[in-house]
Protein backbone atom coordinates (compact mmCIF):
# COMPACT_ATOMS: atom_id res chain seq x y z
CA UNK A 1 0.00 0.00 0.00
CA UNK A 2 2.82 2.36 0.74
CA UNK A 3 4.13 1.76 -2.73
CA UNK A 4 0.79 2.67 -4.19
CA UNK A 5 0.59 5.83 -2.11
CA UNK A 6 4.10 6.81 -3.06
CA UNK A 7 3.30 6.29 -6.69
CA UNK A 8 0.18 8.43 -6.32
CA UNK A 9 2.15 11.18 -4.64
CA UNK A 10 4.76 11.14 -7.38
CA UNK A 11 2.04 11.44 -9.96
CA UNK A 12 0.53 14.37 -8.10
CA UNK A 13 3.91 16.03 -7.82
CA UNK A 14 4.41 15.77 -11.56
CA UNK A 15 0.96 17.05 -12.51
CA UNK A 16 -0.22 19.55 -9.88
CA UNK A 17 0.87 23.14 -10.15
CA UNK A 18 -2.11 25.02 -8.77
CA UNK A 19 -1.53 28.13 -6.64
CA UNK A 20 -3.45 28.23 -3.36
CA UNK A 21 -5.76 31.16 -2.77
CA UNK A 22 -3.93 32.02 0.50
CA UNK A 23 -0.22 32.45 1.36
CA UNK A 24 1.51 29.06 1.19
CA UNK A 25 3.90 27.78 3.90
CA UNK A 26 6.02 24.56 4.20
CA UNK A 27 5.22 22.08 6.98
CA UNK A 28 7.98 20.47 9.13
CA UNK A 29 6.02 17.85 11.08
CA UNK A 30 6.72 14.19 10.29
CA UNK A 31 3.42 13.24 11.81
CA UNK A 32 0.05 13.80 10.21
CA UNK A 33 -3.54 13.61 11.21
CA UNK A 34 -5.64 13.08 8.13
CA UNK A 35 -5.39 9.75 6.45
CA UNK A 36 -4.30 9.93 2.79
CA UNK A 37 -3.77 13.71 3.01
CA UNK A 38 -0.83 15.28 1.21
CA UNK A 39 1.67 16.75 3.65
CA UNK A 40 4.90 18.67 3.19
CA UNK A 41 8.21 18.85 5.05
CA UNK A 42 9.53 22.06 6.59
CA UNK A 43 11.22 23.54 3.50
CA UNK A 44 8.71 22.14 1.01
CA UNK A 45 11.30 20.05 -0.76
CA UNK A 46 9.59 16.83 0.24
CA UNK A 47 6.05 15.56 0.35
CA UNK A 48 4.26 12.54 1.75
CA UNK A 49 0.86 10.93 1.91
CA UNK A 50 -0.37 10.58 5.49
CA UNK A 51 -0.83 6.97 6.39
CA UNK A 52 -1.72 5.80 9.86
CA UNK A 53 -0.58 9.12 11.33
CA UNK A 54 2.85 8.95 9.72
CA UNK A 55 4.29 10.79 6.75
CA UNK A 56 6.97 9.10 4.67
CA UNK A 57 8.60 11.96 2.74
CA UNK A 58 10.17 11.90 -0.65
CA UNK A 59 11.57 14.60 -2.89
CA UNK A 60 9.21 16.63 -4.99
CA UNK A 61 9.75 16.76 -8.72
CA UNK A 62 12.30 19.23 -10.02
CA UNK A 63 10.87 22.70 -10.35
CA UNK A 64 8.06 22.10 -7.86
CA UNK A 65 7.53 22.77 -4.18
CA UNK A 66 5.26 21.18 -1.59
CA UNK A 67 3.33 23.85 0.24
CA UNK A 68 0.38 24.01 2.63
CA UNK A 69 -2.06 26.81 3.42
CA UNK A 70 -1.92 28.22 6.96
CA UNK A 71 -0.42 24.98 8.39
CA UNK A 72 -3.52 23.00 7.53
CA UNK A 73 -2.59 19.36 6.71
CA UNK A 74 -5.62 19.04 4.51
CA UNK A 75 -4.76 22.02 2.31
CA UNK A 76 -1.33 21.04 0.95
CA UNK A 77 -0.46 20.88 -2.70
CA UNK A 78 2.42 20.67 -5.15
CA UNK A 79 3.05 23.98 -6.86
CA UNK A 80 5.56 25.36 -9.30
CA UNK A 81 8.69 26.50 -7.47
CA UNK A 82 8.52 30.03 -8.96
CA UNK A 83 4.85 30.56 -8.11
CA UNK A 84 4.30 33.60 -5.84
CA UNK A 85 3.80 32.78 -2.20
CA UNK A 86 0.87 35.15 -2.02
CA UNK A 87 -1.32 35.79 -4.89
CA UNK A 88 -1.91 39.50 -5.42
CA UNK A 89 -5.08 40.33 -7.17
CA UNK A 90 -4.59 40.88 -10.83
CA UNK A 91 -4.31 44.54 -11.60
CA UNK A 92 -7.57 46.04 -12.59
CA UNK A 93 -7.83 46.56 -16.27
CA UNK A 94 -7.25 50.15 -17.20
CA UNK A 95 -10.29 52.26 -17.10
CA UNK A 96 -11.72 52.69 -20.51
CA UNK A 97 -10.91 56.04 -21.96
CA UNK A 98 -13.57 58.57 -21.27
CA UNK A 99 -16.23 58.68 -23.86
CA UNK A 100 -15.57 61.42 -26.35
CA UNK A 101 -17.90 64.35 -26.01
CA UNK A 102 -20.96 63.97 -28.13
CA UNK A 103 -20.51 65.24 -31.61
CA UNK A 104 -22.12 68.61 -32.15
CA UNK A 105 -25.62 68.32 -33.37
CA UNK A 106 -25.94 68.42 -37.08
CA UNK A 107 -28.76 70.85 -36.56
CA UNK A 108 -27.30 74.30 -37.16
CA UNK A 109 -27.49 76.86 -34.45
CA UNK A 110 -30.35 79.25 -35.09
CA UNK A 111 -29.16 82.38 -36.76
CA UNK A 112 -29.14 85.43 -34.52
CA UNK A 113 -32.24 87.51 -35.02
CA UNK A 114 -31.89 90.09 -37.69
CA UNK A 115 -31.57 93.57 -36.31
CA UNK A 116 -34.90 95.18 -36.20
CA UNK A 117 -35.46 97.72 -38.88
CA UNK A 118 -34.93 101.08 -37.22
CA UNK A 119 -37.95 103.28 -37.13
CA UNK A 120 -37.69 106.13 -39.63
CA UNK A 121 -36.17 109.21 -38.11
CA UNK A 122 -38.78 111.80 -37.29
CA UNK A 123 -38.93 114.68 -39.69
CA UNK A 124 -36.95 117.65 -38.43
CA UNK A 125 -39.23 120.21 -36.91
CA UNK A 126 -40.17 122.93 -39.31
CA UNK A 127 -39.88 125.47 -36.55
CA UNK A 128 -43.32 126.76 -37.53
CA UNK A 129 -46.34 127.39 -35.37
CA UNK A 130 -50.06 127.44 -35.95
CA UNK A 131 -50.63 129.69 -32.95
CA UNK A 132 -52.46 132.82 -33.94
CA UNK A 133 -53.51 135.77 -31.78
CA UNK A 134 -55.99 138.35 -32.95
CA UNK A 135 -54.70 141.93 -32.59
CA UNK A 136 -57.14 144.83 -32.73
CA UNK A 137 -56.75 148.55 -32.22
CA UNK A 138 -54.20 151.17 -33.17
CA UNK A 139 -51.07 149.02 -33.18
CA UNK A 140 -49.66 150.24 -29.88
CA UNK A 141 -48.19 147.84 -27.29
CA UNK A 142 -50.55 149.40 -24.76
CA UNK A 143 -53.41 147.86 -26.75
CA UNK A 144 -51.70 144.46 -26.75
CA UNK A 145 -49.71 144.58 -29.97
CA UNK A 146 -46.31 142.81 -29.90
CA UNK A 147 -43.19 144.88 -29.28
CA UNK A 148 -39.97 144.56 -31.24
CA UNK A 149 -38.69 142.32 -28.44
CA UNK A 150 -41.63 139.98 -29.07
CA UNK A 151 -40.65 139.43 -32.68
CA UNK A 152 -38.78 136.30 -33.67
CA UNK A 153 -35.32 136.61 -35.22
CA UNK A 154 -34.97 136.94 -38.98
CA UNK A 155 -33.40 133.49 -39.21
CA UNK A 156 -36.19 131.89 -37.17
CA UNK A 157 -38.91 133.49 -39.26
CA UNK A 158 -37.09 132.49 -42.44
CA UNK A 159 -36.57 128.89 -41.33
CA UNK A 160 -40.16 128.50 -40.14
CA UNK A 161 -41.44 129.64 -43.56
CA UNK A 162 -38.82 128.08 -45.81
CA UNK A 163 -41.05 125.17 -46.80
CA UNK A 164 -43.85 127.58 -47.68
CA UNK A 165 -41.49 129.73 -49.75
CA UNK A 166 -40.23 126.67 -51.62
CA UNK A 167 -43.74 125.56 -52.63
CA UNK A 168 -45.46 128.93 -52.91
CA UNK A 169 -45.69 129.17 -56.71
CA UNK A 170 -48.02 126.18 -56.99
CA UNK A 171 -50.99 128.38 -56.04
CA UNK A 172 -50.22 130.59 -59.04
CA UNK A 173 -49.82 127.73 -61.51
CA UNK A 174 -46.11 128.47 -61.86
CA UNK A 175 -42.88 126.55 -61.37
CA UNK A 176 -41.81 126.64 -57.72
CA UNK A 177 -38.68 128.51 -56.70
CA UNK A 178 -35.36 126.84 -57.27
CA UNK A 179 -32.99 126.73 -54.28
CA UNK A 180 -30.89 129.41 -55.97
CA UNK A 181 -33.87 131.71 -56.42
CA UNK A 182 -34.86 131.26 -52.77
CA UNK A 183 -31.31 132.03 -51.66
CA UNK A 184 -31.35 135.18 -53.79
CA UNK A 185 -34.56 136.32 -52.07
CA UNK A 186 -32.99 135.97 -48.64
CA UNK A 187 -29.87 137.87 -49.63
CA UNK A 188 -31.92 140.67 -51.24
CA UNK A 189 -34.17 141.08 -48.18
CA UNK A 190 -31.16 141.54 -45.92
CA UNK A 191 -29.23 143.86 -48.20
CA UNK A 192 -32.10 146.09 -49.38
CA UNK A 193 -33.57 146.45 -45.86
CA UNK A 194 -30.21 147.42 -44.47
CA UNK A 195 -29.72 149.93 -47.27
CA UNK A 196 -32.81 151.94 -46.26
CA UNK A 197 -32.84 151.29 -42.52
CA UNK A 198 -35.83 148.95 -42.40
CA UNK A 199 -35.92 145.99 -40.00
CA UNK A 200 -35.42 142.97 -42.31
CA UNK A 201 -37.91 141.00 -40.23
CA UNK A 202 -40.64 143.44 -41.24
CA UNK A 203 -39.60 143.15 -44.91
CA UNK A 204 -39.68 139.33 -44.74
CA UNK A 205 -43.09 139.18 -43.03
CA UNK A 206 -44.58 141.66 -45.53
CA UNK A 207 -43.28 139.65 -48.51
CA UNK A 208 -44.82 136.48 -47.00
CA UNK A 209 -48.17 138.27 -46.65
CA UNK A 210 -48.10 139.55 -50.25
CA UNK A 211 -46.75 136.57 -52.22
CA UNK A 212 -45.54 133.89 -49.76
CA UNK A 213 -42.17 134.28 -51.47
CA UNK A 214 -43.03 133.06 -54.98
CA UNK A 215 -40.68 134.75 -57.47
CA UNK A 216 -43.18 134.04 -60.30
CA UNK A 217 -46.22 135.48 -58.53
CA UNK A 218 -48.77 137.09 -60.81
CA UNK A 219 -49.65 140.78 -60.66
CA UNK A 220 -52.86 142.13 -59.18
CA UNK A 221 -54.61 145.26 -60.44
CA UNK A 222 -57.29 147.20 -58.62
CA UNK A 223 -56.67 150.37 -60.59
CA UNK A 224 -52.90 150.10 -60.01
CA UNK A 225 -50.56 147.39 -61.25
CA UNK A 226 -49.04 145.49 -58.32
CA UNK A 227 -46.30 143.09 -59.49
CA UNK A 228 -43.59 141.00 -57.85
CA UNK A 229 -42.74 139.63 -54.43
CA UNK A 230 -44.16 142.68 -52.63
CA UNK A 231 -47.02 143.42 -55.06
CA UNK A 232 -45.51 146.87 -55.27
CA UNK A 233 -47.08 150.06 -56.65
CA UNK A 234 -46.36 149.90 -60.39
CA UNK A 235 -43.04 148.22 -59.63
CA UNK A 236 -40.42 147.36 -62.22
CA UNK A 237 -39.45 143.92 -60.92
CA UNK A 238 -41.55 141.01 -62.20
CA UNK A 239 -40.85 137.36 -63.01
CA UNK A 240 -44.36 136.09 -63.68
CA UNK A 241 -44.07 133.45 -66.42
CA UNK A 242 -40.27 133.68 -66.38
CA UNK A 243 -38.03 130.77 -65.44
CA UNK A 244 -35.44 131.14 -64.12
CA UNK A 245 -35.90 134.44 -62.35
CA UNK A 246 -32.56 136.23 -62.36
CA UNK A 247 -30.85 137.56 -59.27
CA UNK A 248 -31.11 141.11 -60.56
CA UNK A 249 -34.87 140.77 -61.08
CA UNK A 250 -35.29 139.40 -57.56
CA UNK A 251 -33.32 142.31 -56.13
CA UNK A 252 -35.50 144.73 -58.08
CA UNK A 253 -38.72 143.18 -56.74
CA UNK A 254 -37.45 143.49 -53.17
CA UNK A 255 -36.24 147.04 -53.76
CA UNK A 256 -39.65 148.03 -55.16
CA UNK A 257 -41.32 146.80 -51.98
CA UNK A 258 -38.84 148.10 -49.41
CA UNK A 259 -37.65 151.38 -50.93
CA UNK A 260 -40.70 152.14 -53.08
CA UNK A 261 -41.27 152.99 -56.74
CA UNK A 262 -41.68 156.17 -58.74
CA UNK A 263 -45.45 155.86 -58.31
CA UNK A 264 -45.81 154.71 -54.74
CA UNK A 265 -44.14 154.36 -51.37
CA UNK A 266 -42.48 151.22 -50.15
CA UNK A 267 -42.13 150.17 -46.51
CA UNK A 268 -39.69 152.96 -45.84
CA UNK A 269 -42.10 155.60 -47.13
CA UNK A 270 -45.26 154.40 -45.37
CA UNK A 271 -43.52 154.06 -42.00
CA UNK A 272 -42.29 157.59 -42.43
CA UNK A 273 -45.84 158.75 -43.14
CA UNK A 274 -47.17 156.99 -40.02
CA UNK A 275 -44.42 158.56 -37.95
CA UNK A 276 -45.32 161.98 -39.27
CA UNK A 277 -48.93 161.26 -38.32
CA UNK A 278 -47.90 160.82 -34.70
CA UNK A 279 -47.16 157.11 -34.33
CA UNK A 280 -43.89 156.12 -32.72
CA UNK A 281 -41.65 153.12 -32.73
CA UNK A 282 -43.28 149.79 -33.45
CA UNK A 283 -46.73 151.41 -33.63
CA UNK A 284 -45.53 153.43 -36.64
CA UNK A 285 -44.44 150.18 -38.29
CA UNK A 286 -47.90 148.65 -37.87
CA UNK A 287 -49.53 151.87 -39.03
CA UNK A 288 -47.22 151.94 -42.05
CA UNK A 289 -48.28 148.39 -42.94
CA UNK A 290 -51.95 149.44 -42.99
CA UNK A 291 -51.08 152.27 -45.35
CA UNK A 292 -49.02 149.93 -47.57
CA UNK A 293 -52.11 147.76 -48.02
CA UNK A 294 -54.88 150.32 -48.34
CA UNK A 295 -53.14 153.67 -48.81
CA UNK A 296 -54.53 155.14 -45.58
CA UNK A 297 -55.48 154.52 -41.94
CA UNK A 298 -59.11 154.72 -40.90
CA UNK A 299 -59.97 157.93 -38.99
CA UNK A 300 -60.69 155.75 -35.93
CA UNK A 301 -57.03 154.78 -35.87
CA UNK A 302 -57.94 151.11 -35.64
CA UNK A 303 -55.86 149.10 -38.06
CA UNK A 304 -58.63 146.58 -38.76
CA UNK A 305 -61.02 149.31 -39.88
CA UNK A 306 -61.37 151.00 -43.27
CA UNK A 307 -60.96 149.59 -46.77
CA UNK A 308 -58.94 146.76 -48.34
CA UNK A 309 -57.75 143.77 -46.25
CA UNK A 310 -58.91 144.13 -42.66
CA UNK A 311 -56.74 141.24 -41.39
CA UNK A 312 -53.59 142.53 -43.11
CA UNK A 313 -51.76 144.03 -40.12
CA UNK A 314 -52.75 141.43 -37.53
CA UNK A 315 -51.62 138.69 -39.94
CA UNK A 316 -48.19 140.29 -40.32
CA UNK A 317 -47.90 140.83 -36.55
CA UNK A 318 -48.50 137.10 -36.11
CA UNK A 319 -45.91 136.25 -38.77
CA UNK A 320 -43.41 138.35 -36.85
CA UNK A 321 -44.13 136.45 -33.63
CA UNK A 322 -43.90 132.93 -35.07
CA UNK A 323 -47.11 132.04 -36.89
CA UNK A 324 -46.30 130.18 -40.11
CA UNK A 325 -48.72 127.26 -40.45
CA UNK A 326 -52.40 126.93 -41.12
CA UNK A 327 -54.96 129.50 -42.07
CA UNK A 328 -55.22 132.92 -40.53
CA UNK A 329 -57.06 133.13 -37.27
CA UNK A 330 -58.56 136.44 -38.32
CA UNK A 331 -62.16 136.32 -39.51
CA UNK A 332 -62.65 140.00 -40.34
CA UNK A 333 -62.42 139.34 -44.07
CA UNK A 334 -64.43 136.11 -44.04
Amino acid sequence: MLFVLATLAATLAATLAVAAPHPLIARSSTTCKTESALVCNADGSKFAICSWGQAVFQDVASGTLCVCAHGDDELCTIAAADAPQSSAPAPAPPSPPPSPPPAPSAKPEPAPPAPSTPAPAPAPPSGGSSNYKMYLGNGSPSQGWPTLADWESFDDIWTANLETIGSSCTQFGQENNSPEETDDIRAALLSESKAVGIDPRLSLATMLQESKGCVRVWSTNYGVENPGLFQSHNGQGNCFGTNPCTESEIIQMVKDGVSGTADGAGLKGVIQQATEAGDKGVQAMYGGLRMYNSGSIDPSGNLEAGIATHCYVTDIANRLTGWSEGNTGCTLDA
